[in-house]
């Protein structure tokens, strides 16, 4: 019997399902050889999701008590056949009815037999099951096999990010005018902060079905945070009396990069050097972390924030899709 005969045998065998405690010597092993790419450019991806793995395995025996409560948590859904994991799908609740594809991977020698679409597909009724409404995921734009079968499963194209990366072995001056400073996110900032958004990036808004939320952690988030070992930091920037931007990044070890998760300044004639002024701010904080690489995926649209990230050398390594499936 040939090797792909082999391979489709164990295919058709396959059965997908939630992980259980004895995947995930394996998960973690098939993380390791499935993020080889993305952990050498950004030193963060495979990392972060070994320890979502692990945070996890520690909370799933809470599960039934947490559906009692409706209160939803991030799933692993494994492919397996004779007790072989051979892919793996992570889906986290952002809100009522949005999740994301947090990440899928497939081993190696199962690519190609139909093991990613069948993930996604056992994905996308998950979340049909829990309720959901609409799947958001990123998807790099050289993956060629993921891209076409998110197309054949109806998701769409509502952006096109570029990836930007530093590194940085001292923390920068910070300059900024007299009539801006750079503070720390407090509470009172939210509405401010969420109008910010609204005027930079509308679309995401929409698909994401308000971000106004992301503005608050939950405790249940906040314990997430800490037993996967990420912290995050949120800034302010005010110009004139008023909230002008919003930034904030999250990290884990010296080893890994610092992610910029949000940054946004309310367009205006100042608009650079409030920008450059919060970049200096996080890559100053970093530092002080002892992290020396940072990461953002911004909007391709976005070409003066783009370029602001380009002056202070940061430099594109890949461009991803952002895309989305409302289901019926």
């Amino acid at each position: 019997m040939s090797k792909n005969s082999e391979v489709e045998k164990i295919v058709e065998k396959m059965v997908v399902r939630r992980i259980r405690g004895k995947d995930f010597d394996q998960l973690f092993r098939l993380i390791a050889e499935g993020f080889k790419k993305e952990n050498a450019i950004t030193g963060f991806d495979a990392r972060r999701l070994q320890k979502g793995a692990r945070l996890y395995r520690r909370f799933s025996p809470l599960f039934p008590i947490l559906n009692v409560f409706r209160v939803h948590f991030p799933n692993i859904l494994v492919a397996v056949s004779d007790g072989i994991l051979i892919g793996a799908i992570n889906l986290v609740p952002h809100r009522k009815h949005v999740w994301s594809i947090d990440s899928v991977t497939v081993s190696a020698a199962f690519r190609g037999h139909g093991v990613y679409k069948r993930l996604m597909t056992e994905a996308l009724n998950f979340v049909s099951q829990k309720g959901g409404k609409r799947v958001v995921q990123s998807v790099w734009t050289d993956n060629v096999a993921p891209v076409k079968v998110s197309k054949q499963l109806e998701f769409t194209v509502f952006e096109e990010d570029i990836m930007l990366a530093t590194q940085f072995s001292k923390a920068p001056l910070v300059d900024v005018n007299k009539d801006a400073h750079v503070r720390e996110f407090r509470s009172t900032d939210k509405e401010q902060v969420y109008e910010i958004f609204k005027s930079v990036t509308p679309d995401r808004l929409e698909v994401y079905d308000n971000v106004h939320e992301d503005l608050d952690i939950s405790f249940l988030g906040h314990i997430a945070d800490k037993l996967a070992g990420s912290h995050s930091k949120r800034w302010v920037i005010e110009a004139q009396g008023k909230t002008a931007g919003y930034a904030s990044v999250k990290y884990t070890s010296s080893n890994e990069a610092g992610k910029i998760e949000h940054f946004f300044v309310t367009p205006s004639n100042d608009s650079t050097k409030l920008e450059d002024a919060l970049i200096n701010t996080i890559v100053a904080f970093l530092a002080t972390r002892n992290i020396g690489k940072a990461i953002i995926s911004l909007d391709k649209q976005r070409k003066q924030t783009i370029e602001t990230f380009r002056q202070a050398d940061f430099r594109p390594f890949a461009s991803s899709y952002e895309m989305m499936k409302t289901i019926i």
